[in-house]
Formats: C-alpha cells, sequence, structure tokens
C-alpha cells in the first residue's frame, strides 16, 4: 500500500502543475485555462544541452517583431532548439503589449542556420493597462506601466470580470508601493509583481487559488502577507528574498508549496503550515535563519513537527480481517530548525528515507546528527551554513549520497560514513573548513570533482578500491576538477595502494602536501595538479608517461627533482617547474627528448641540471633565468651540440660548466 499512496501523491503532484486543485471541474477548468493566459507559453521547454561534442552544430537566431534578437541557442545537427523557461518572450512598446503566441518556423530538428520569428497577439494599452481575454471568459490585466504608488485593479473590464494578474504584468515596477486586488482575482501569474523593490504592502483578493513562480521574488520591501482562506498553490520560489516578512501563515486550503518559496526571507521568526498542505518542494526554508517559532496544524496528517525537526509521511494503509490500520510512513526529512537550548546529539526519526536539500541548513545549537539505517538517500546540501560538529551514519547502512552532501558545512569535524559508499559526490566535503581527518571505506571507487575543494583536511589515506579521482577536460583556465584544491592543511595524502592511473587536472593545487605517496600504476599527472604545493624532493614512480602543463609550478620548497627512469616519458611540459625558486637540483633520466618552453624558467636556485642522451630540444626559456654552476650531459660533447637549443638559452653554451659523462 506504501507504493499506491506514493503513486498518488506523485499524480498529485502533476495535478497541482495544472493548477487545478479544486474539487470542482469548472473550477479546476477555470484555474488552468487562466494560468496559460497568465504565463509564458515556453514553460514546456526545457534547455538541451549537445551530448557529441563532436557532432555538427548550428546557430538559431530568435527574433521578436521589431527584428531585435531575443537570443542565440547552438543545437546539434538533427535536435530541437529549446528556448530555456527563463526567457520572457512577451513584448511591449509605447502603444502595444504582444503576447508571444508561437514561432514561425518548427524547431523540432535543427539542419542548418537559422533565423525564426516570433508571432504575438497584438494587445492594445488601454491608458496604463493592457487587458487579454482568457479562456475562462475573463480578462487578465498583463502589463501595468503607470507611475503610481498605489494603483487601482478593476475588477471588470469591457463587461468582462478581472480575473488574473498575467506574468510579469508588474515585473521590476519602481513606483508601486501599495496594492490591492479585488476580490475577482483566482490567480497571480508567474513573476507578476517580481524585482518589485518598493512593494511594502498587498491586499490578497478573498478568492485567490493560485500564486505562480516567482510572482514576488526580491520584493525586499514587503512586510507582510495575509494568505486568504481559498489559496491552494504556492509556486517556487514565489517569497524568494522577501527579506522584511517577518511572519509566514499558510492557510488550511493550502495544498501545494513550491520549491524555496520563501528561500532568503532572512527575517522570518514565525511559521505555521495549515491542516491541508501535502506537498512541499525541495529546500522550503532555506536562508530563514531566524525562524525559530514553528508550528504545524494538528489535523494535518501528511506533516508532523517534533519540536525539532519538520518530517513528511505517507499514510500507509494495512488492512487485516477486521479492520483497516492506519499508520505515518516517514519517508522525509524536510527541515531541522533551530532549537532554544544547546542540543549534543539528535536522533532523526526512525522509518525516515530521505533527508531533504537544506534541511539542517543554519542549525546552530545541535553538535550531532544520528542518522538512522532507514535512510537510503541524501539531497545534498543538508548542513550548509550549520554549527554541526558530527554526523554519524550507520556503518551498515545503505544510502546515495547527492552533490555537495556535507558541503558548506564549516563547523564539521567529524563523519562516520556507511561501508557501502562507492562514490564520493560532487562538492560532498567543499569548504569543511573544520574537517581535518576522514576514514574512507574499502568500497570508494571514485571521488568526483572539487569532492573537498577548501576543506580543512590534514591528512588522507585513499583506499585501495579507488580507482576514478575525478574526471577532467582540459579547457584554457577552466573546467578543472581540484578535488582536493586548496585545501591549506593538507600535508599528506596516501595513495599508494590505490588503482588511479591519472592524476586529475588542478587535483592537489594550492594545497600544502609535502609528502605524497603515488599510485603503483599512476601514468598521467595533468595539468596544474601539483601547483603551489609544498614538496621538498619528488620522486615520481617509472610507470609515468605524461606530465600536464604547470602540474609542479610554483613548488617552492621543492629542493630537488628526480624525473623517473625506464618511462616512457618523453616530454617535460610547458612551466612543469616554472617558479620553484628553491629548486637546487633536476636529474633527467633517459627517454625524455624535449624541454618545453619554459619548464624550468624561474627556477633562482637551480645550480645543477642531468640531462639524458635522448634529448633534442630545449624550447624556449626552459631553463631560463636560472643560476646553473654544472650540466652534466649523458653523452659526447658532438652528441650536445645536435640537440636544437632556442636562442633564448644560448647562455647553457657560454656561461655554464658542461660536463660530458
Amino acid at each position: 500500500m506504501k507504493y499506491k499512496n506514493l503513486l498518488s501523491i506523485l499524480f498529485l503532484s502533476m495535478f497541482l502543475t495544472s493548477c487545478s486543485l479544486d474539487s470542482s471541474s469548472s473550477s479546476s477548468s477555470l484555474i488552468s485555462s487562466i494560468s496559460q493566459s497568465s504565463t509564458s507559453s515556453t514553460e514546456t521547454y526545457l534547455p538541451v544541452t549537445p551530448i557529441d561534442p563532436e557532432a555538427k552544430v548550428y546557430t538559431v537566431t530568435f527574433l521578436d517583431n521589431q527584428d531585435e534578437i531575443i537570443l542565440t541557442l547552438e543545437v546539434e545537427e538533427g535536435k530541437a532548439a529549446v528556448v530555456p523557461s527563463d526567457i520572457d518572450l512577451n513584448r511591449a512598446d509605447t502603444t502595444n503589449y504582444y503576447r508571444f503566441i508561437s514561432w514561425d518556423q518548427s524547431l523540432e530538428e535543427i539542419t542548418s542556420d537559422l533565423y525564426v520569428h516570433a508571432i504575438y497577439e497584438t494587445i492594445p494599452f488601454d491608458g496604463d493597462y493592457a487587458f487579454a481575454l482568457n479562456d475562462a471568459l475573463g480578462y487578465s490585466l498583463m502589463s501595468y506601466r503607470g507611475e503610481d504608488s498605489d494603483p487601482f485593479i478593476p475588477d471588470h473590464y469591457n463587461g468582462h470580470v478581472v480575473n488574473a494578474i498575467g506574468t510579469s504584468a508588474f515585473a521590476s515596477n519602481a513606483n508601486v508601493v501599495n496594492i490591492s486586488l479585488p476580490d475577482s482575482i483566482i490567480s497571480i501569474g508567474a513573476e507578476a509583481f517580481s524585482n518589485c523593490q518598493y512593494l511594502e504592502t498587498i491586499s490578497l483578493p478573498a478568492n485567490l487559488k493560485y500564486i505562480g513562480d516567482q510572482a514576488f521574488y526580491y520584493c525586499l520591501s514587503l512586510r507582510e502577507i495575509s494568505f486568504p482562506n481559498s489559496l491552494e498553490m504556492i509556486g517556487s520560489n514565489a517569497f524568494q528574498q522577501c527579506q522584511e516578512l517577518t511572519q509566514v501563515i499558510l492557510p488550511d486550503s493550502l495544498t501545494y508549496l513550491g520549491s524555496q518559496a520563501f528561500m532568503a526571507c532572512m527575517k522570518v521568526t514565525s511559521f505555521h503550515i495549515g491542516s491541508s498542505l501535502r506537498l512541499i518542494g525541495s529546500a522550503p526554508f532555506y536562508g530563514m535563519p531566524s525562524l525559530s517559532d514553528f508550528s504545524v496544524s494538528t489535523e494535518n496528517t501528511y506533516f508532523t513537527f517534533d519540536g525539532i525537526g519538520l518530517y513528511y509521511a505517507i499514510d500507509e494503509e494495512e488492512t487485516n480481517s477486521d479492520e483497516t490500520i492506519t499508520s505515518y510512513y516517514y519517508n522525509g526529512l524536510i527541515y531541522t530548525l533551530n532549537v532554544s537550548d544547546e542540543l549534543d546529539e539528535y536522533l532523526l526519526k526512525d522509518g525516515v528515507e530521505t533527508i531533504g536539500m537544506y534541511s539542517m541548513a543554519y542549525v546552530s545549537n545541535i553538535k550531532k546528527i544520528v542518522i538512522p539505517d532507514s535512510v537510503t538517500k541524501d539531497e545534498g546540501f543538508a548542513y550548509v551554513g550549520s554549527n554541526i560538529e558530527e554526523v554519524e551514519y550507520p556503518l551498515d547502512g545503505e544510502i546515495d549520497f547527492s552533490e555537495g552532501t556535507f558541503s558548506n558545512a564549516a563547523s564539521l569535524k567529524r563523519v562516520t560514513l556507511p561501508n557501502s559508499l562507492n562514490v564520493i559526490p560532487k562538492w560532498a566535503f567543499e569548504n569543511t573548513t573544520s574537517l581535518e581527518n576522514i576514514t574512507l571505506s574499502e568500497n570508494i571507487v571514485r571521488i568526483e570533482d572539487e569532492a573537498f575543494l577548501n576543506s580543512g583536511i590534514k591528512e588522507i589515506v585513499l583506499p585501495s578500491s579507488l580507482v576514478y579521482l575525478g574526471s577532467y577536460d582540459t579547457i584554457e583556465d577552466e573546467g578543472f576538477t581540484s578535488v582536493f584544491n586548496n585545501c591549506a592543511n593538507l600535508e599528506r595524502v596516501d595513495m599508494s595502494k590505490t588503482k588511479v592511473t591519472t592524476i586529475t587536472g588542478n587535483c592537489f593545487s594550492s594545497t600544502n602536501i609535502s609528502e605524497f605517496l603515488f599510485p603503483e600504476g599512476i601514468e598521467v599527472i595533468e595539468d596544474y595538479a601539483f601547483q603551489f604545493c609544498s614538496f621538498t624532493t619528488l620522486d615520481l614512480p617509472d610507470t609515468i608517461t605524461t606530465l600536464g602543463v604547470s602540474c609542479f609550478d610554483s613548488n617552492t620548497n621543492l629542493i630537488e627533482v628526480d624525473l623517473p627512469d625506464n618511462t616512457s616519458l618523453r616530454t617535460i611540459p610547458n612551466r612543469a617547474f616554472w617558479g620553484c625558486s628553491n629548486l637546487e637540483k633536476a636529474i633527467i633520466h633517459e627517454g625524455v627528448t624535449t624541454l618545453a618552453m619554459q619548464s624550468f624558467y624561474n627556477c633562482t636556485s637551480l645550480d645543477t641540471i642531468y640531462l639524458p642522451n635522448t634529448l633534442r630540444t630545449i624550447a624556449s626559456n626552459a631553463i631560463g633565468n636560472c643560476p646553473l654552476a654544472d650540466i652534466y650531459y649523458n653523452g659526447t660533447e658532438e652528441e650536445f651540440l645536435e640537440i636544437n637549443i632556442s636562442d633564448n638559452n644560448n647562455f647553457v653554451l657560454s656561461e655554464h660548466n658542461i660536463h660530458y659523462i
């Protein structure tokens, strides 16, 4: 029965997106049709990223009715051109409002560069207002361009009721301070009052049923909001960054609260959930550090609050021979509040399967969270900004972690991870500046990009099960994985037992590593992998085949480099040891054919270098600005003179003592 009820909830979610929450079909139809009139018709579009970087790509240029470019997209051949849903396609000039209808060409399969024009419905302004008839035989206020601080909104227009505020109708209006909506309004469209930074008060209509996504986004001055007991849906980010709000009371009629609906409402201290609320999107209270007075209607059967955590439950009916027993199956922790007294430990309820995104963000008075073994999924970023010092997962638990699991948990000192975990996801321990040590199980196969970015760890032993350490594509000055980048306290890394063959770009850059045990099978060290580290000596394994650009750049503590013998390494790349200012001695073994540009440039203490007989090229400034006293060459003078030495390195012949060995 649990899964049957879950499917019912999912169906309800789909039902809500049509804004049809009323039990009567006439009301459902009315809200649905008004919503279609008051929101952009691009809502069904989703952005598309080309899958194959080698595929042919065409440019699609979208134009308005004045041949002004709305946007351009690059689209893989044969794929659909998809306009991002946050692009406002409606237009206005001094006399008309233009409501987007469609495009003048098909966007389904792109096979050439294309210019596409928007098709609009022309709606003349009547004074400062533009009204459009909607399918519900009422008018939507589509645009207001007036300068009144308290504009009048009529309840009828041209003999029809005004029943909706359209998409972006008042968006970014810098004049509106107070507004009263007539009771005829039942729908407020997406972004209707977004960025009205001086709006202080609004009187919502008694019959309002729907508030769209971002409807009051960034209304910085909005002080209070009173919701009518007719409201059924509040969209995502609807009141995000309404920074003067202090109290939110959701009416008993409300059934759906969108993701991050009140995100970053920094001053809200009091929040109440009504009896009918049954669905809440992700991170509903993220960025509300002042929230302390929280309550849930005792008649609400979907959410429970134990004084610290808000839990989401599904009715689970178990039918016995003579009776039906209704229990509650807790499938998610939605939020954990600050508590008045400090708690050393808080145990999540047994039965919880999911830890919600940002669910423990900004918790200040709980030191330790204990996770039950019923939890199978962590949606990520749960501990952002909290003072939680320890999180304990059951060792025998089975859980999938999402990106940013412990990201920005600056007070986190200890974590117990389940043994079943095989992936440390992206940003998992990003900015965990108090985390000094962590033990990873022998089942970890991959550590993803930026997993420990800016972490405080001092030492880490990577398990023998590890195969992949991030992923890396060389893009000029960007795209680096930075798995352990900027871990300023990291001094020792033991990878000796791992199966890793590639240390990815920027992986350990800007750390304090002085001791590094390389994997036995390491083959590739990519660009910037150990830039700004603290090596004193460097003895690479003879399995190395490739070094990346600036791979040991600016290791100012490095005194000696002994590059591997019996290896396939052929090139010391650009800036590989650039700026290693304390480097005194470099030994380059047989097999290397090229010292690339600036490979040892500005090594201002380098006085001794050993060069192999296989060397064929010393590129521009490869050993420039180095006070070389002795060059040891494994060959004859005649062979040395055959090396292609750039003009910028001519001083080697004239100024330094060359020894032929």
